[in-house]
């Protein structure tokens, strides 16, 4: 039996994953009528995406319920159309921005668990921004969030680890191979 396509966008920050998103949710009509299901709203992967970024183990109930809601979608539209691909998309899924996503590799884990043995050709696409860039519109959204802190007192949280981009591939490479990360610049 032929895997079917399923795209997870691991949106780290700051990189336009609201854009995509909104894009995508904007068509999302159109791609299912030409037989790509973006799997938004109602019908997202998991149960909850914004508690998997502070993952920092497999949380086997939540991997249990998420993998019960995406075999529905996914027996649901096969259904309706054997060929549909899938596209996923949450920042959420790249783990904690304000960890320097220390916790990628459980994330990664949990999202493999979620969608393994589920005859999926999985592949993972990121867009990673240069990381000085990256930090500073971090701290701005931290202001935006209702942080206070100056810059160097926001950027001595991190300890000399953090924002290593090779780090949250190779998270994502472990578990679903090298040959299936799509890594695109952001800018």
């Amino acid at each position: 039996m032929t895997k079917t396509p399923f795209f997870i966008h691991i949106g780290t920050w700051k990189t336009g994953s609201s854009t995509i998103q909104f894009n995508l949710h904007t068509v999302k009509s159109e791609l299912e009528r030409e037989g790509i299901f973006y799997l938004s709203k109602s019908d997202k992967m998991v149960v909850d995406d914004a508690v998997i970024r502070s993952f920092t183990e497999l949380n086997h109930d939540y991997i249990l319920a998420s993998r019960k809601k995406l075999s529905a979608i996914l027996e649901r539209k096969r259904a309706l159309n054997p060929a549909m691909r899938f596209i996923a998309s949450a920042e959420e899924f790249s783990g904690d921005p304000f960890s320097g996503f220390e916790n990628s590799g459980e994330v990664a884990r949990n999202v493999f668990e979620i969608t393994k043995d589920l005859n999926l050709d999985i592949k993972i696409i990121v867009y990673l921004r240069r990381q000085d860039d990256f930090i500073e519109s971090l701290y701005t959204q931290s202001i935006h969030l209702g942080g206070h802190k100056t810059f160097d007192e926001f950027i001595s949280d991190f300890n000399e680890d953090a924002f290593h981009w090779d780090k949250l591939l190779n998270s994502y490479a472990g578990v679903f191979g090298k040959e299936n990360i799509i890594v695109k610049r952001y800018h």
